[in-house]
């Protein structure tokens, strides 16, 4: 009992968690083993609870202390909650509730947005946590709870660590994204997080099970890892026909992803960005699925957040997510490419960022550190490497089982240092990993089967 009395006393003393417990009436209760001590106890509300599934996480705006967990249950399932608690308390006894809010995802049949059931989304906002701290935690109510589920927190900005960036598994299955996740996770077994640039599934408007398939598989890594993910323009499909996509739609993707809403548009049914910090490095993610309208809001979000940011001098690194990036293919047209550039590369310019990471093109290419005027004319464009004030921007491939060749899309290619021109060069999967460093980044890209695809270094820049 001695390890549990000072896992007590740490919980006590560090895990004062802001959000009010859930369930009932609280009753503190002191044992014999723990005298003066409080454990939570809570009474059971009486209703009838299932086992929460669907389950999703991602960071809050600071990795080192908050942690959102979303899944869902079937409708009428009350007092749902996160019991959260360091490793050693395997049996949750010193666990720490917090309170999920819930809505219901009972979708507007005039939105054409499938035929989803309805079903009870429940979201939780763990903060207060220690950072470099291993977690454990379950979702759920009364004796239905989930799987446990294991959460390192951020160690703090002077600590290295690694990540994987991924992107398109786009498939009504998602074998090949297990199989690229496990390649990820066999090639750099402590790196800290997954990162997915969208299009998750192939169609989720007419058929809802794809989200599910999804969902399910990234459960395998989402118990040890976090899987943060952008919306892509298959996550935006409505049910009017092919290729319908609803630019500014995420009523469903948000029911099935979750991220922190500190974004610029924080309304649940609308395409969300976001940012975190973890260590040393700021996270942003952007969202190219947006209305045309709401170009230049997000550009005015983004500018802040890399205003404060610079002002704080918090972050000495900066990476920038999105599905959909400011270079690309010969649709660019179709697919926004041009307010994407105008409105936000001279910010990445302005701020030093250091990478911007994104999907849609189903291969891999990168540029140099490279300096991008929002009105360049891309076919003659300047290439001249600037280390200081340059951006490298990279396609980071698919996850499968879609894959381009040159025959399918014509690229830019004086734009990329870094390119492949068939399908066979990208299946049967890649993913890119990223190691942080006092004073560089490391990047591998690398294919599901072992195969090195690409490797850089991003030095340090002035800030």
């Amino acid at each position: 009992m001695k390890n549990k009395q000072s896992l007590f006393l740490i919980l006590c003393s560090f895990f004062v968690l802001t959000t009010t417990a859930c369930g009932g009436p609280k009753e503190n209760t002191s044992t014999s083993s723990n005298p003066g001590k409080e454990i939570e106890v809570y009474e059971e509300d009486g209703s009838t609870h299932h086992e929460p599934y669907y389950i999703t996480n991602n960071f809050g705006e600071n990795a080192e202390n908050e942690l959102i967990v979303q899944w869902q249950n079937e409708v009428g399932s009350k007092y749902q909650r996160v019991q959260i608690t360091t490793e050693d308390d395997p049996d949750f006894i010193y666990a720490h509730n917090v309170d999920a809010t819930e809505r219901i995802l009972e979708l507007d049949p005039s939105l054409k947005l499938g035929d989803y059931p309805a079903r009870g989304v429940y979201r939780a906002e763990v903060k207060d946590l220690e950072p470099g701290t291993d977690y454990i935690y379950r979702v759920g109510a009364n004796n239905a709870w989930s799987e446990t589920y294991y959460h390192h927190t951020a160690d703090g900005k002077d600590y290295e660590f690694s990540f994987t960036v991924s992107s398109d598994p786009q498939s009504p299955a998602h074998s090949d994204m297990v199989n690229t996740f496990r390649a990820a996770n066999e090639y750099d077994p402590d790196h800290r997080f997954f990162y997915n640039c969208g299009d998750l599934v192939n169609d989720i408007g007419y058929h809802p099970e794809e989200i599910i398939s999804y969902t399910n598989a990234a459960s395998e890594f989402n118990r040890f890892k976090v899987v943060g993910a952008a919306q892509g323009n298959h996550d935006t499909y409505g049910t009017t026909g092919d290729n319908v996509y609803l630019f500014g739609e995420a009523t469903v993707f948000n029911s099935f992803l979750t991220f922190p809403s500190n974004g610029f548009e924080t309304n649940i049914n609308k395409s969300n960005s976001y940012y975190f910090y973890y260590n040393n490095v700021l996270f942003i993610t952007l969202n190219t699925l947006i209305e045309d309208s709401n170009y230049k809001a997000q550009a005015d979000w983004l500018k802040q957040v890399l205003e404060t940011n610079k002002e704080t001098g918090r972050a000495e690194f900066i990476i920038c997510t999105m599905h959909i990036g400011p270079i690309g293919n010969r649709y660019g047209d179709k697919w926004k490419e041009s307010p994407i550039r105008k409105q936000y590369t001279p910010i990445f310019n302005e701020y030093k960022v250091d990478c911007v990471f994104y999907g849609h093109d189903h291969t891999y290419a990168r540029t140099n550190p490279i300096v991008i005027d929002g009105n360049t004319n891309l076919a003659t464009f300047d290439t001249t490497p600037d280390e200081e004030n340059g951006v490298i921007y990279s396609i980071v491939g698919a996850t499968g089982p879609k894959f381009y060749g040159e025959d399918q899309i014509t690229y830019q290619k004086n734009i990329w240092e870094v390119r492949t021109n068939s399908k066979d060069q990208v299946a049967p999967g890649v993913f890119v990993n990223v190691k942080v460093y006092e004073d560089q980044l490391l990047v591998h890209a690398m294919k599901a089967d072992g195969t090195e695809l690409d490797n850089y270094s991003v030095p340090k820049k002035t800030r």
